[in-house]
């Protein structure tokens, strides 16, 4: 049977009994999905979210039988009547996500409706940069919009909503940017790959060139997308406390880690899901650390060797 259809009687009871935080996003995300069986992988972060679900009943393949969502991960659940398939690309999870990201204020009718809505998101994100998450109130964003205090309140009815649609812009863009980097560097690191000739001091070689690379990523964030980074960080504490960021903050963290995974795979890791989480752990470090401190020389060194050192382990 094809996997849509297989995948249907679950993708129903998704969309039927879905109560999660985010219901609303994932019976819509199901629903499409019924329709069109190109559309049939669920995102990373919706699933986790809603695996989370309580109370939530999805009816199994059979239809003779009932079962709770906390039983199996909802993630499992697909992954167990979908067929194995080519490791999704990273740069595909990052353009997929992109599309797919769902906002909860008023949507905008009009283009200068939407142009308002975007001049309020943007107002609220320069808001986190400067003063922090919890500097974000209507009347601050107003001001820094300059537009009037009704027109937050038309389209976001409380600062959670503000919070949560300013962090999803941000996701949106930051996995168009991520999709283009994937693309482009999987070509470049091929490339290297094809230059050496598999001995051991050519994978040496090639894992400074990869570490020296690595390296200038996070000094290129650090200089020219100092205020994302910041904004990234503070959603991420805030998420702790708001269930409805800590989704998108999981889903951002996925678009990283199926970069970082999709790297070593390239390189020939031999376990790249686990060295991905480490690597995005380093960088996430290093960036936080370029945050707290202006770049000097010698956190330069340091950065390089650490990279170095693990990617030296890696293809070793």
């Amino acid at each position: 049977m094809p996997a849509p259809t297989r995948l249907a009687p679950l993708l129903q009871g998704i969309a039927t009994n879905c109560r999660c935080p985010e219901g609303l996003r994932y019976r819509v995300a199901a629903t499409r999905a019924i329709k069109d069986p190109q559309a049939c992988a669920i995102s990373v972060a919706a699933a986790q979210a809603a695996s989370q679900s309580t109370g939530s009943h999805v009816p199994c393949s059979s239809g003779a039988s009932r079962v709770r969502a906390r039983t199996l991960p909802l993630t499992q659940r697909i992954r167990a009547v979908i067929p194995a398939t080519p490791r999704q690309g990273a740069a595909s999870v990052a353009s997929t996500l992109a599309r797919n990201v769902q906002y909860q204020g008023r949507k905008a009718s009009r283009q200068g409706s939407e142009l308002r809505r975007q001049a309020i998101l943007d107002a609220a994100m320069r808001i986190v940069v400067r003063d922090g998450v919890r500097g974000v109130r209507h009347r601050a964003v107003a001001t820094e919009a300059g537009v009037p205090l009704s027109a937050t309140t038309y389209y976001f009815k409380d600062i959670d909503d503000l919070l949560n649609d300013a962090f999803a812009q941000y996701v949106e863009r930051s996995a168009v940017f991520m999709a283009k980097l994937w693309s482009n560097t999987e070509e470049m690191l091929r490339a290297l790959i094809a230059r050496g000739d598999g001995s051991p001091e050519a994978r040496a070689q090639l894992a400074d060139e990869i570490a020296r690379l690595t390296a200038d990523y996070v000094m290129h964030q650090l200089q020219t997308r100092r205020d994302h980074l910041i904004a990234e960080q503070a959603f991420r504490q805030e998420a702790l406390l708001n269930p409805r960021l800590a989704s998108l903050v999981l889903a951002h963290q996925d678009i990283l880690l199926q970069g970082g995974r999709q790297m070593l795979e390239v390189l020939g890791s031999r376990d790249p899901v686990q060295d991905a989480q480490v690597l995005t752990a380093i960088i996430g470090r290093m960036e936080y650390q370029g945050l707290l401190a202006s770049t000097q020389a010698d956190a330069d060194r340091e950065m390089l060797g650490i990279l170095t050192r693990f990617m030296q382990w890696v293809l070793g």
